[in-house]
């Protein structure tokens, strides 16, 4: 598999991770939230839209790595047909 299809997945999974996971982060008296913005919306309809919208991002998310997946293979049985075309030329078949 090629590295930058694992950076991308990993990019993926990172994003995924990030959205549904809070972070908090505490400088002097102000607390940063990073993430988990279903866990944290003000009110019901906000954390109902965010839960609907984080299902919507995770299934992006996971369709974006099948195809990585589906191309990268298809990509690497190119090259190695590829290659395999060029010995026979070069052996003169």
């Amino acid at each position: 598999m090629r590295v930058r299809s694992i950076a991308v997945i990993a990019a993926i999974v990172a994003i995924l991770i990030m959205y549904w996971t809070p972070i908090t982060i505490s400088v002097g008296d102000y607390v940063y939230r990073l993430g988990g913005y279903p866990w944290v919306a003000p009110n019901p309809h906000a954390r109902n839209f965010f839960l609907w919208m984080g299902l919507a991002i995770s299934a992006g998310g996971a369709l974006l790595i099948a195809l990585e997946l589906k191309l990268s293979r298809e990509i690497e049985g190119a090259g190695e047909v590829e290659s395999a075309e060029a010995g026979e030329e070069d052996f003169g078949l």
